[in-house]
């Protein structure tokens, strides 16, 4: 059930007709004790009307119990507490209302008082279907509440009944019975009110009134007996009727279900402390004017109850601090430890591994192309992920093993005492091989794949981030050479710290305009004209001298800093292209994205910004995309090319071949040319199955309506093979290399005179 539901039971025809009876006689009633009307100590008002509303409102109750199935048990409870004390007035108006003195107590008063009982188990079976679970301590404070205040109303609003003259034991047990019954229930109700929160509906308001009303017209009668002012069929007589008929109304009204709010302790501590202060008051009195025995009692118990409140809640209090702890040391998606709970794990082991000079093994694991598969199938998809990793981890990890989930897709392993490097390893690889299992996620058969890297204790440290740091480094290595696991050795660490060094460099280095842009012509094998170049970006250290891309984009792309170096490329590839078409060179310019590029949003807007700032005419740029790219993501991708498209960009598939592209994408992709992969032109002039590749491909590709381009044409062999292909455009060392823009437009204005001879 929602925190805040109403349950509403759906009132029959007959129920509601009832329950206009009820009222209908609760109003005859009342003007009968207010207006007169009828005669005075008429029984059919003040005996049968009575017992008509009491003993109605008892059936209505059982009724709702009957065909309602929710909270059957309780308005059960509450229709037997009725009929109770409906039995008890038939009782007292059939033998007992004529005598001129009745006993006291009687069978009525068994029938009265048995009420109560009844009636506190439906407020606690409603209280229970609605609120979240009561603890104990809770519990306590509605009794402490109920003795407390039952104190201070017998020692001195009911002092009087306890004193009557000539009363017996029995009759002013019986007295006092009703009294502390009703603070009782009344406090039991407030409770579950307070429990229910704001907006509790109006069966619960009904019910409260009705409750309440009970115990008001029982005091008022009590209280009026014992000083001779009662009179029967007076306005306290109205009080019965009318609170069973707002219980019975009750039934059929919605009840909202406990608000979920969080413990206040302050406003429980300044409760029970009002309490405690209102029975130690009583107490207090009772040693400067002793007072009577009942409330003395009363008083003394709800002070027990306090300690014992005081002493669950102390209990409470570190049952809460130790599962806080423990939660802040879990994450909430496995269940595994999180980083917080590894660190304090770890730290711990780690000084006994030292001090014994026992070793261990350290596995950091990270999940391959996460990313990729989260935003394909969705973050659903890959939360069950993780929990499907971090349930099958344990099933081939050594026993005292403790796994923890750090981060994202990172898992780290601290396997037990004793651990070899060459077992390390094998649980390294174990793992590879249970996360390969075939798993169903978002009804795709999917399986995990994971790069662990293994750090040795103590020899590859003593301290927890230096063994982590070491891990991760060989962690990087595995997913870099696709390996799955490797283990940590000295020059991997130097290394990686090259690369750290490097990427800070780029970073600061793209800023400060130190990377350059080559640009390599692709020329048309019918005629050798170029119409297209493609940029080539390169990185004019300050002290390395110039880089090629294979010497910086893997860490580019490993540190997060690829859709900075393709915005600065861009930039400076169509400021480029406005300069030689200034200069009248209208050359179509090609330029590389990655796959951060086409899976953010912003992209195209920035491009789009970029063409907008360099005054870009339509068809001049080109973005050239790899396979393995689309492939990753192939619905975002196409949804990212959709919007660049209207900008006027041309879009080329690079390196084709070499990843595992659908042809069924392929046929969807925006694209207008297609590069054949260099490593298929090298060798198609000596390996048949190379030269049937790139035929068949250029036909594909002809069928699509898409041109082709050549990458590696290095000769005037592979220049004629692919002319007779019919092969669109050549790139390639044959042509030339990627050169600078000077050098590119010297070799333009120069012609190329091996062209115009292969041609």
């Amino acid at each position: 059930m929602n925190a805040r539901s109403l349950s509403v039971p759906q009132r029959p025809l007959l129920v509601r007709a009832a329950l206009g009876l009820l009222i209908g006689a609760c109003v005859l009633y009342v003007a009968h004790a207010t207006l007169g009307l009828g005669s005075a100590g008429s029984s059919f008002y003040e005996h049968w009307v009575v017992d008509a509303v009491i003993g109605g409102s008892a059936l209505i109750c059982l009724h709702r119990a009957l065909i309602v199935p929710s909270d059957r048990g309780a308005w059960a409870a509450l229709g037997l507490a009725m009929t109770s004390y409906f039995a008890g007035d038939v009782y007292w108006n059939v033998e007992l209302a004529a005598l001129d003195v009745p006993p006291y107590p009687s069978l009525a008063d068994a029938g009265w008082l048995i009420f109560y009982l009844p009636a506190y188990a439906g407020i606690a079976l409603l209280l229970r279907s609605r609120a979240r679970r009561v603890r104990l301590s809770e519990w306590l404070d509605g009794l402490i509440g109920a003795l407390a205040v039952a104190a201070v109303a017998t020692a001195t609003v009911l002092d009087s009944l306890l004193h009557s003259s000539g009363a017996s034991t029995a009759e002013t047990a019986t007295n006092l019975a009703y009294p502390i019954f009703d603070v009782v229930m009344l406090v039991f109700t407030v409770t579950a009110i307070g429990f229910i929160g704001r907006r509790p509906g109006g069966g619960w308001i009904s019910l409260a009134i009705g409750l309440a009303l009970f115990g008001v017209a029982d005091t008022l009668y009590l209280l009026q007996t014992a000083g001779n002012t009662y009179v029967e069929g007076g306005l306290t007589d109205a009080g019965w009727p009318v609170a069973a008929c707002l219980i019975a109304v009750a039934a059929w009204q919605p009840m909202a279900s406990a608000d979920a709010r969080a413990r206040h302790s302050l406003t429980e501590q300044g409760l029970i402390g009002g309490f405690a202060t209102l029975a130690l008051g009583v107490l207090v009195v009772d040693l400067i004017h002793p007072i009577n025995g009942t409330a003395r009692a009363l008083a003394v118990t709800a002070m027990i109850a306090i300690v014992i409140r005081l002493v669950i809640a102390a209990h409470e209090s570190r049952q809460i601090e130790l599962a806080r702890h423990a939660q802040s040391r879990t994450d909430d998606l496995t269940g595994l430890a999180n980083r917080r709970g590894f660190y304090g794990h770890f730290d711990e082991q780690l000084e006994d591994l030292v001090s014994s000079g026992a070793s261990a093994a350290l596995l950091l694991m990270d999940l391959d192309h996460f990313k990729e598969f989260n935003d394909s199938l969705g973050h659903s998809a890959g939360d069950r992920l993780l929990q499907e990793v971090a349930i099958r981890l344990p099933r081939v990890l050594p026993a005292e093993s403790f796994v923890a989930r750090i981060g994202g897709d990172e898992f780290v392993v601290l396997l037990p005492a004793d651990t070899g490097q060459h077992a390390a390893i094998e649980v390294a690889k174990a793992i590879g091989q249970v996360l390969a299992v075939p798993m169903q996620l978002s009804g795709i058969s999917c399986h995990a794949a994971a790069s662990i890297g293994v750090a040795l204790i103590p020899e590859h440290g003593t301290d927890r981030a230096q063994l982590l740091q070491r891990a991760d480094v060989a962690m990087y290595r595995a997913k870099d050479r696709g390996t799955g696991v490797e283990l940590f050795n000295a020059e991997l660490e130097l290394v990686s710290r090259e690369h750290i060094t490097l990427a800070g460099e780029l970073r600061r280095g793209i800023d400060h305009g130190e990377l350059v842009l080559h640009y390599q012509p692709k020329a048309r094998l019918g005629d050798g004209t170029v119409q297209a170049v493609e940029a080539l970006v390169r990185w004019n250290h300050p002290t390395r001298g110039l880089l090629m891309p294979d010497e910086f984009l893997p860490f580019a792309e490993r540190y997060g800093l690829m859709r900075l170096l393709t915005t600065a490329v861009l930039d400076a590839a169509l400021a480029q292209e406005a300069l030689w078409r200034r200069q009248g060179i209208a050359l179509t310019l090609a330029v590389n994205l990655c796959g951060a590029d086409l899976l953010d949003g912003e992209f195209p807007a920035q491009v789009a910004a970029a063409l907008e700032r360099h005054q870009t005419v339509r068809g001049a740029l080109q973005f050239e995309i790899t396979e393995n790219i689309v492939m990753a993501e192939p619905e975002r991708v196409l949804e990212t090319l959709a919007r660049l498209r209207p900008l006027g960009i041309t879009f080329a598939l690079d390196d084709y071949g070499t990843g595992h592209s659908s042809l069924a994408y392929l046929k969807r992709l925006p694209i207008s040319e297609l590069k054949i992969d260099r490593s298929f032109v090298w060798e198609m002039t000596s390996v048949d199955a190379d030269s049937v590749i790139v035929r068949s491909t250029i036909e594909l590709a002809h069928n699509l309506g898409v041109r082709v381009v050549a990458e590696g044409v290095e000769t005037l062999e592979h220049w004629n093979l692919l002319a007779g292909f019919g092969c669109d455009t050549a790139q390639g060392f044959y042509l030339s290399r990627p050169v600078p823009a000077a050098e590119l437009q010297t070799w333009l204005s120069a012609g190329s005179e091996h062209l115009g001879h292969a041609a």
